[in-house]
């Protein structure tokens, strides 16, 4: 008998059986590596077609406005459509539209490993997930009007330069250079304040969605210790749990690391 049960476990079928696991965890791995190279190119091939049809849609604007449009608007806002909106479309949404499907992935794939593994995780996030829906909900109005106050207060930054480097003779002739210089360093102190205010309320958003995300690892290491006492040992929920508080953890980790690339980028 033991003869015959070491043949068995020497035989290919066993081998197989043994290897299922190995293919499976490539299987996954190679559907999230293709996974991730198509959203990719979606957000990249997207960001550079819209990023190109908003500049040919203000080209064919601005080359077909009359002069009342030129009198009433302000070159530096003109500049500031083509260079800083033009270039958010073209680096910064595809990137963060890449990075937000992509979180939203693993997320949800973590969020269903730990309700499987421990039922009772669900009802207690449950809260925590409300309060990181009113956390957005709260710091979209925000960080909106804020983004629009910085694009504000940078359209004069572009006037002044470009005054400046048309009118450098008349300016140097007529010894006006310190008050150039005063303006602009006014209308730079006040975008700088956009900025910071910009900033400020990021970094409070960051912080909002580490302390929750702290909360809910606790909440799944709760669980998983009581689970493991409850099993009394074993391979049990414990472990598992524990595994999955591994993969809550590194999200977090990872979603921290984003938020810091989120808010230069927003």
């Amino acid at each position: 008998g033991e003869a015959d049960d070491a043949a068995g476990a020497g035989s290919p079928r066993s081998r197989v059986e043994e290897l299922q696991p190995l293919y499976l965890y490539l299987g996954l791995s190679l559907g999230s590596a293709g996974t991730t190279m198509l959203i990719l190119f979606l957000a990249a091939h997207t960001s550079w077609r819209a990023s190109g049809a908003l500049h040919a849609q203000l080209l064919d604007a601005v080359l077909g406005a009359r002069q009342a449009f030129f009198d009433a608007t302000a070159v530096g806002r003109i500049l500031n459509r083509f260079t800083r909106d033009t270039n958010t479309i073209d680096e910064q949404v595809g990137w963060t539209l890449f990075h937000s499907v992509l979180q939203l992935l693993e997320l949800l794939s973590m969020l269903g490993v730990l309700v499987l593994v421990t039922r009772t995780f669900a009802l207690a996030a449950l809260p925590l997930l409300l309060l990181f829906v009113q956390i957005g909900r709260a710091y979209r109005p925000a960080g909106r009007e804020l983004e629009r106050l910085v694009a504000v207060r940078n359209s004069p930054l572009f006037q002044l330069f470009t005054e400046a480097l048309h009118g450098a003779p008349l300016i140097r002739a007529a010894r006006l250079t310190s008050l150039h210089e005063r303006r602009y360093r006014s209308a730079l102190l006040r975008a700088e304040r956009a900025r910071f205010s910009r900033g400020a309320v990021q970094r409070w958003l960051d912080l909002s969605v580490q302390l929750l995300g702290s909360c809910m690892v606790a909440l799944v290491v709760a669980f998983a210790v009581a689970a493991r006492a409850t099993e009394g040992g074993g391979d049990g929920p414990g472990e598992s749990g524990s595994g999955g508080v591994g993969m809550f953890d590194s999200l977090g980790e990872g979603g921290g690391g984003g938020g810091g690339g989120g808010s230069s980028s927003s």
